[in-house]
């Protein structure tokens, strides 16, 4: 098994937890493990974690904006066929 190293200080991450969830798609049956990997160093894994939620809250800022643009565009082609100016 490849060892999964932490991005920030590059030692082997352990496993915090590991289950398995059952998927049931298309009527079959389907069994997922799924296991969470973590930095043994506290610290470290404190950092990385605050690091992701702020890339998360960057990434729903932008596709927060995205959609705002795209409906501010969307109201503005209809205006532009109703003849409407602003």
């Amino acid at each position: 098994m490849t060892q999964n190293l932490c991005s920030r200080c590059g030692k082997p991450r352990i496993v915090a937890k590991a289950w398995k969830e059952k998927v049931i798609c298309e009527g079959k049956v389907t069994y997922v493990e799924y296991t969470q990997m973590v930095c043994p160093d506290k610290e470290c894994q404190l950092a990385l974690e605050k690091q992701l939620q702020a890339q998360l809250v960057n990434r729903q800022r932008i596709e927060k904006n995205k959609l705002e643009r795209d409906l501010a565009h969307k109201q503005k082609m209809v205006d532009l066929r109703l003849g409407k100016k602003k």
